[in-house]
């Protein structure tokens, strides 16, 4: 069975790194919409909000704000020799958490909002904006970093009518096929190329406008060698990609 390659010791774990960059990045956009929504509910003043629902508020956003600080430190070193302007990433998080417990914590109160407090979340949503920037320009460090030595390259036509895994060249003649391996290798890529990512299959009957009910993907692969091997079941009633780590069976 193949495996994919680990890293030397002195390297970076590139996937892991990704997977961890955009959830921060995830995590702050969501965190920023959180802002985005207390400022124009301050500013249409409801007065049927009550003081319980702002606390829940101010809880989830702090909870985002938690949970992407959980994660810095995992790609702070990265960041600091990749990125000249990630200089103090945790810092820059960090100051945002206390930021909401302390000055941005006021927002989050019924009635019109002051000018002062309009400043104070424009100011939040400005900081949480300039961090997702230094982590835009990490995703592009990484896509532009070389592969791990070792590592086996993964390539596809445009159209999907091809794949190639670690060499092996996979065809996909029927437009059907082509329209399953477009989807699932979309949501492989969506999950920081996680194998064992995709979708149901009911889902995908649904995209290729099939009775969703009635559609089987081993119907659609049938003796087709991409079937146990680079195209399998993580769990009952689902189907995803394998890349990284291909079965030896079809079936």
């Amino acid at each position: 069975m193949a495996s994919s390659s680990t890293p030397k010791p002195d390297e970076p774990d590139r996937d892991k790194l990704r997977r961890a960059v955009d959830f921060i990045s995830n995590t702050l956009a969501r965190s920023r919409g959180e802002i985005g929504l207390v400022a124009i509910l301050r500013s249409d003043a409801d007065p049927s909000i009550d003081d319980d629902w702002w606390l829940h508020r101010k809880s989830v956003l702090w909870n985002l704000l938690f949970k992407a600080q959980a994660k810095c430190p995992g790609i702070s070193g990265y960041l600091r020799t990749a990125i000249p302007d990630a200089v103090q990433f945790e810092t820059r998080v960090s100051v945002l958490l206390e930021r909401l417990l302390g000055d941005g914590g006021r927002t989050f109160r019924s009635g019109a909002v002051t000018d002062e407090e309009a400043q104070i979340l424009t100011s939040l949503a400005e900081e949480l904006l300039a961090v997702e920037r230094v982590l835009n320009s990490a995703r592009r460090a990484l896509a532009a970093a070389p592969p791990v030595e070792g590592a086996s390259p993964i390539e596809h036509a445009k159209d999907f009518s091809w794949l190639v895994v670690r060499g092996h060249r996979y065809a996909f003649p029927r437009p059907q096929q082509v329209h399953v391996m477009q989807l699932l290798y979309t949501e492989w890529e969506k999950s920081g190329r996680q194998d064992g990512s995709g979708l149901r299959e009911s889902t995908l009957g649904k995209e290729l406008e099939t009775a969703a009910d009635a559609f089987r993907i081993v119907k659609l692969f049938e003796k087709h060698e991409a079937l146990g091997r680079i195209l399998r079941r993580p769990a009952k009633g689902v189907w995803a990609l394998y890349l990284n780590d291909e079965g030896p069976d079809a079936g």
